[in-house]
C-alpha cells in the first residue's frame, strides 16, 4: 500500500528525461522505498517504472539508489544495479528520491498533485505572503531560489514545489511568478518576516522584467490585464512558442489568472 503518492506535471531530471510520479511502499527509522516512474524523451518518450530504495546516515542524509532485486536490467561488473545505462539520469533520480523522502518527512502528505485553491484559499494564501497582488495586477507567486533542487532550481513561494529559473508560472498552482532574481535562497526566504516579503516582492515587482528569465523570441506571461490582452492577441508561431515555453497557450491563460 501507498503511504505516500507525488503525482503532478513532469519534473525534469538529466539528458531529456522526467519523472511522471514517485510513489514510497515502506519507511523506516533510516529506510525507505518505493517506485519512481519517468519518461525518456530521447527514446520516443518511452515511460519506465523502477523500484528504488534509500538509506539515511547519521546526519539524516539519505542516499538513494535502484533496488537491488531480481527485476534489475542494468548491473555492473561489481553487481551494483542501475535505473538506466546512464549515469546522469541515474544521479538525478537518486537526488530526486532523497529529495522527495525529505519533503514527506517534514510535510506526511500522503499525497502531492496539482494544487486548486478557491477563493478563501486565495485570500488567506495573500495574508500569509504566500501569494501576493502589486496594484492592479494579477494575483501572482514569488519564484524563490534553491540550490538545493539544482543550480537553477527554484520553489514556488505558495506551494513550495519545485520550479526552475526558465519558468514564469507554478505547474503545480498555476500561478505566474516573479523573479528568482531579486530574492534570497529558499531557507533565507522561509526565515523573514512578513513585512520583509512584501518590500521585497514589490521592489521585485516594479523592476524591469520583475526578475523573471526572459525569451527573445517569446512573450511573458502575463501579470496585468493590459500583458493580458497582448497575449490573448498572439498568432501563428507566436502561440506555439508561448505554449512550448509556459506549458499552456494563450487561450487557456485566463482561466488561471485571478485579478
Amino acid at each position: 500500500m501507498d503511504i505516500h503518492i507525488w503525482e503532478g506535471p513532469e519534473a525534469p531530471l538529466a539528458c531529456c528525461c522526467g519523472v511522471k510520479k514517485f510513489t514510497i511502499l515502506k519507511m523506516a527509522d533510516s529506510y525507505a522505498e518505493g517506485t519512481i516512474t519517468a519518461v525518456d524523451h530521447i527514446e520516443h518518450g518511452i515511460v519506465f517504472t523502477e523500484p528504488w530504495e534509500a538509506t539515511a546516515d547519521e546526519g539524516n542524509r539519505w542516499k538513494a539508489r535502484r533496488k537491488n532485486d531480481e527485476t534489475a536490467f542494468f548491473r555492473d561488473e561489481d553487481g551494483r544495479v542501475y535505473f538506466t545505462a546512464n549515469s546522469e539520469v541515474d544521479a538525478s533520480m537518486e537526488a530526486f528520491i532523497a529529495e522527495r523522502i525529505k519533503v514527506y518527512l517534514e510535510t506526511k502528505q500522503e499525497k502531492i498533485g496539482p494544487i486548486k485553491m478557491d477563493e478563501n484559499d486565495r485570500a488567506k494564501a495573500l495574508q500569509e505572503m504566500k501569494l501576493f497582488k502589486v496594484g492592479s495586477s494579477f494575483i501572482f507567486a514569488a519564484q524563490i531560489p534553491d540550490d538545493s533542487v539544482g543550480c537553477s532550481g527554484s520553489r514556488c513561494s505558495n506551494c513550495n514545489n519545485m520550479a526552475a529559473y526558465c519558468e514564469q508560472r507554478c505547474l503545480w498552482c498555476g500561478f505566474p511568478f516573479i523573479g528568482p532574481s531579486g530574492f534570497p535562497q529558499f531557507p533565507e526566504w522561509k526565515a523573514l518576516s512578513l513585512a520583509i516579503k512584501k518590500e521585497l516582492v514589490e521592489d521585485t515587482y516594479m523592476r524591469s522584467g520583475k526578475g523573471r528569465l526572459g525569451y527573445s523570441n517569446v512573450e511573458f506571461v502575463p501579470l496585468t490585464s493590459e500583458e493580458l490582452h497582448l497575449i490573448e492577441s498572439l498568432s501563428g508561431r507566436d502561440v506555439e512558442h508561448f505554449l512550448s515555453a509556459h506549458s499552456i497557450s494563450p487561450r487557456e491563460i485566463r482561466s488561471t489568472l485571478f485579478e
